[in-house]
């Protein structure tokens, strides 16, 4: 079937069942995308979970950091404007509960692979409506430190430490 995307060939479909999009997947994938890495306090290691992602919030800063512009540039729309200020966080929130009601919230990676599907058109939105010089101040420290983290958990995976 040309509509068939190979989910019904792949391990985690044909072994053990299930449903590949379900709005039951959503809470628990939330949690995935939200919360912190794991700390053994014996060795002192952060654990990142092999499943999932997690920190979604931390490693791409675009979503927060476009909602602020998007939030702060609702006082400036114009007529003409409104449907883009509306359609661009109405067309992620779209893609954002897809991703969430995937069963495996695309498998292991160090963040979210398909969330930054939506940066281009985030980052789009921040430029467009966060215009405040409060906003461009504050997200400098947290680009810098999303890059970092992102460099860190490149050289974590290459070098099979997680």
């Amino acid at each position: 079937s040309p509509l068939e995307f190979g989910h019904n060939y792949l391990p985690e479909f044909s072994t053990q069942g299930g449903v590949q999009f379900s709005f039951a997947h959503l809470p628990k994938n939330l949690w995935e995308l939200i919360r912190l890495p794991e700390w053994d306090e014996k060795t002192g290691a952060v654990r990142f979970s092999h499943f999932g992602s997690g920190m979604c919030w931390a490693l791409n800063p675009l979503l927060i950091l476009s909602a602020a512009g998007w939030w702060q540039g609702r006082k400036s729309w114009r007529t003409q404007a409104w449907l883009g200020w509306l359609a661009i966080p109405l067309c992620a929130l779209a893609h954002l509960v897809l991703i969430l009601c995937h069963r495996t919230l695309g498998g292991w990676q160090f963040g979210n692979r398909y969330l930054l599907d939506m940066l281009p058109w985030l980052f789009y939105a921040l430029i467009r409506w966060g215009r405040g010089e409060k906003l461009l101040k504050a997200s400098v420290p947290v680009f810098a430190f999303a890059a970092a983290a992102n460099w860190i958990g490149t050289v974590l995976i290459c070098r099979g430490w997680l």
